[in-house]
């Protein structure tokens, strides 16, 4: 299972931050995964693509090698990788961003080595950023379900 937090933190060097990842995962021994939280529409998406991401590991339906790039495949609704990353991997100037991290971390530890602030308001739903996804904004249908069906759909296409 995976821990998922949102985080208050300006990303001004993407290649600095992904090192910062990477010694983090090193460290204590996890895969970590980090989203443009402006682009995660809420808790629950980011929920269902590592449960998503999980299963199709269990079933052998992975496309990619490793859970934190399947993660970011079905979070994105995608099947290729390089547009995954540019629709949902953090860009320099993100203040905010949805950590996903799988394996046992002591995350206040994290979040105080590396002066990240916990940040509820990261999964905030964007609705500007649907179009992204290919999806209208519906009168009476929340934001999380539309992403939610549009990965269901972006399964069913693997």
């Amino acid at each position: 299972m995976a821990l998922i937090v949102g985080i208050r933190h300006r990303i001004d060097d993407v290649d600095e931050f992904l090192t910062t990842l990477a010694s983090i995962s090193k460290k204590y021994k996890i895969e970590v995964q980090a989203l443009d939280a402006a682009m995660v529409f809420g808790m629950e998406h980011a929920a269902v693509a590592v449960d998503k991401a999980e299963r199709a590991f269990s079933d052998g339906r992975n496309i990619s090698n490793n859970i934190t790039t399947e993660t970011l495949l079905y979070a994105g609704c995608e099947r290729q990788i390089s547009t995954a990353i540019e629709k949902m991997g953090v860009k320099a100037s993100t203040d905010k961003f949805v950590l996903v991290l799988f394996g046992a971390i002591p995350i206040e530890e994290v979040l105080k080595a590396y002066g990240w602030e916990e940040d509820r308001s990261a999964f905030e739903p964007h609705p500007n950023n649907l179009k992204s996804f290919g999806i209208e904004p519906m009168e009476g249908i929340k934001i999380t379900d539309l992403i939610i069906e549009k990965m269901a759909l972006a399964e069913l296409e693997r």
